[in-house]
């Protein structure tokens, strides 16, 4: 009998796609995973911003929306998975039950706060493996960003890893070279993971970080323990 095999949830990898079709279309570039580039690009490491906070019970919400403040400042946004601060100018490109991809106001950049029950259990670790196998395969360049390093810590009290990685996605005659800071955790059965992964160009990354802080720090709320 084989050892089961495991997989990082593809509703965190689909949404991951997401924002990177975003932030290509946003440069005038088609994305296609046939041709690749090479990225010399550098940057500093993606840290753990979030005060400490313990993760909720699962408590599925039926139809979730949008709710803007009175003011039209910052709102929220919410799934069966997680609540998420929607800064002023920010705007949801998609949302499921388990996903939630915002877009910067500029449009320069994405962030994808994901979590979810999956099976067969896994470690932060095996996540992290799986996510890096799945970039790699797309763009064979990917490798972990010059000048950043992986660094363990918690997002909204979810335990996992933070790390950076840099690739270049090449369509035709164009290339970007694409900065992802990503943090991947999982709980203590490893029933559940959560993820976070940002995108933008590798020029504008550190920028980028620094644009989603007020989502990074305390804007997320896991409802899955």
């Amino acid at each position: 009998m084989q050892p089961p095999v495991h997989r990082t949830p593809w509703m965190i990898i689909i949404a991951a796609i997401v924002g990177l079709v975003v932030i290509m279309a946003g440069c005038g570039t088609v994305l296609a995973f046939t041709t690749f580039g090479k990225n010399t690009q550098t940057a500093s490491s993606f840290k753990s911003l979030s005060s400490p906070s313990p993760a909720g019970s699962p408590s599925p919400l039926p139809s979730p929306t949008a709710t803007p403040s009175s003011s039209g400042g910052n709102g929220t946004e919410s799934n069966s998975s997680e609540n998420v601060l929607v800064p002023n100018g920010w705007s949801v490109l998609n949302k499921d039950d388990e996903t939630i991809t915002l877009e910067s106001p500029s449009g320069d950049g994405s962030i994808t706060i994901g979590s979810g029950s999956q099976s067969p259990s896994q470690s932060a670790q095996q996540n992290k493996d799986q996510l890096d196998a799945f970039f790699k395969e797309k763009f064979p360049d990917t490798k972990v960003c010059p000048g950043t390093k992986v660094s363990t810590g918690d997002m909204d009290g979810a335990k996992g890893i933070f790390w950076q990685l840099c690739f270049t996605a090449t369509s035709g005659s164009q290339s970007v070279a694409i900065g992802a800071p990503l943090f991947v955790g999982a709980n203590s059965s490893g029933s559940v993971y959560y993820a976070v992964i940002l995108e933008a160009e590798v020029s504008n990354m550190n920028n980028f970080i620094k644009e989603s802080t007020p989502i990074l720090d305390g804007g997320i709320h896991w409802k899955l323990s």
